[in-house]
Parts: structure tokens; sequence; C-alpha cells
């Protein structure tokens, strides 16, 4: 019998999800990013929403030892601070995550996972794609931009199973 292994799938952000899949490539957990609202370190009062620590650790921790995740690098454009500020918020607070609950992992770049998966597709259409193929894979409903996870565990999941090549495998063997 094969040994309990799991392949976790996160778009990272306020408003991502996170996909499990288990040894068979079944989805055994499929939910958004858990947050709170919290009060905003501005004068005038205002809430902001993070990434809910202590419910996301909750999650992770029965995978602990026996699972590895992939992330994509949070979007960082100086021409967005603050988008970008939140986006290096949240990935921190996962990396903390993981790390806290002894779950290894990688940070791509989402071209990687999407140019296997998802081949030559492109443009402002990607999310709605990754969302269409995430249902044709797995014969499920997907709510409105949570395919990533799913395609991100799928990648994980036909990478570790040595059914993908990627960039950085070839570059690897080039060298």
């Amino acid at each position: 019998m094969e040994e309990e292994f799991y392949y976790i799938g996160i778009d990272n952000g306020t408003t991502g999800s996170i996909t499990i899949l288990d040894n068979y490539c079944k989805i055994i957990y499929h939910d958004a990013v858990p947050t709170i609202q919290t009060i905003n370190y501005t004068k005038k009062i205002k809430y902001i929403t993070r990434i809910n620590f202590k419910k996301l650790v909750e999650i992770l921790s029965s995978y602990s030892g026996k699972s590895r995740a992939i992330t994509e690098r949070p979007a960082i454009n100086p021409k967005f601070m603050n988008t970008s500020i939140l986006a290096a918020r949240s990935f921190e607070i996962l990396i903390t995550a993981l790390e806290y609950v002894g779950i290894g992992y990688e940070v791509i770049d989402s071209k990687e996972w999407q140019k296997a998966i998802l081949g030559n597709a492109h443009g402002k259409d990607l999310k709605f794609i990754a969302d269409e193929k995430a249902k044709q894979l797995f014969q499920i409903d997907v709510k409105k931009g949570f395919g990533d996870s799913i395609l991100i565990a799928y990648y994980l999941f036909q990478k570790v199973k040595g059914n993908l090549e990627t960039k950085r495998d070839k570059n690897e063997n080039n060298a």
C-alpha cells in the first residue's frame, strides 16, 4: 500500500484558495484561504482583510510531515504599492504557517504551472480558463477564481509523480 502523502496547491492572498490532493489525485480539501477583518493601521478607522493565521495553521497541521506545498510568488509592482504590500503580507503569513506546521514548500512563478497545465493560454481570461480546466479534470463545480489552487495542486502531483518536465528541470539536466 502506498504511503499517505498530500499535495497542497495554494493560490495565495486574501481572495485565494487552498486545494489538497491525496495520493490518488482526489480532492480532499478545497476552500478559500481563511481570512479575518481587522482595523487598518491608518488615522481614519478602516477595515482590512487579512489571512487568519490561526485558522490556516488548523487547516494545514493535519498534513504536517506527510505533504508538500506549492504557492506562487506574490505580485509585487511599484506602480501598485498598496496591492503589493498586501500581497507581500499574505505571502509572509502563508510561508510562516507552512514552516510553523512543518510542511515543505516551493515558491514558483505562476507561468510555470500555467504553461505545464494550460499550455499556451494567456491574457486576462486565465482565471476563467483555469476554472474551466479544473472543472474538466476533476468533474466538479468550481467557484469563480478558485480553479488556480486546484491546478497548482494538480501540477505538484504530476511533477512529484514524474509526469511533467519543468523548465527548471530542463535547465538542471543541461547544466
